[in-house]
């Protein structure tokens, strides 16, 4: 009786982390590895990324801007960084993940207003999400250039096994930092 108990005991173990290693590889980033489809067809379902959220995230969003001076209207591109750096107790407390997440939310939000406002620049321009986009832009360009005119984009990329592809969601008018918005109060100030 000891040695069943014992074997059932073994036979869960094994049960379990099977079960937490097939789905440990299976929310590796950017891994293409379909465990549902290839490892268990038998028809196991190992939790994915979409089991912890109703709209999971499959885009991937990056903030670019370039000068827009009159004299050089069309400068070149520049990718906004929104990692900062995560000391070792980042797991903890980490205070500093705040302004990329904000920054991050913001892009969210213009991306809907861009589509239901089909894409106004003057509504867009004059919201409170993109002056959050704006100032986090303007505090990651190099000094010298803070005062002349920027454009933004928010540019929107699907990484796919297959079909790649990455369009603008929204392309802002040339805004400069002092530019804010009329009638509204924000947080922080300029």
């Amino acid at each position: 009786m000891k040695d069943l108990a014992r074997s059932a005991a073994e036979v869960s173990k094994s049960l379990i982390v099977g079960h937490c290693l097939l789905t440990t590889v299976g929310n590796l980033p950017d891994q293409y590895l379909q465990i549902n489809e290839n490892l268990a067809p038998w028809g196991l379902d190992v939790p994915t990324w979409k089991f912890f959220g109703p709209n999971p995230g499959i885009e991937n969003t990056s903030i670019f801007a370039r000068l827009a001076d009159e004299s050089s209207p069309i400068g070149q591109w520049t990718r906004i960084d929104r990692d900062h750096q995560r000391p070792w107790h980042a797991l903890l407390w980490n205070p500093g993940s705040r302004r990329p997440k904000v920054a991050f939310d913001a892009t969210q939000q213009i991306r809907k207003m861009a589509v239901q406002l089909n894409g106004s620049a003057a509504m867009i321009e004059h919201s409170a999400p993109f002056t959050v986009l704006k100032r986090f832009v303007f505090s990651k360009i190099s000094p010298e250039n803070r005062a002349l005119k920027h454009q933004i984009m928010i540019l929107v990329t699907r990484p796919g096994r297959h079909d790649d592809y990455s369009y603008p969601a929204y392309v802002s008018t040339p805004v400069n930092r002092s530019s804010n918005i009329e009638g509204a109060s924000t947080p922080g100030g300029e």
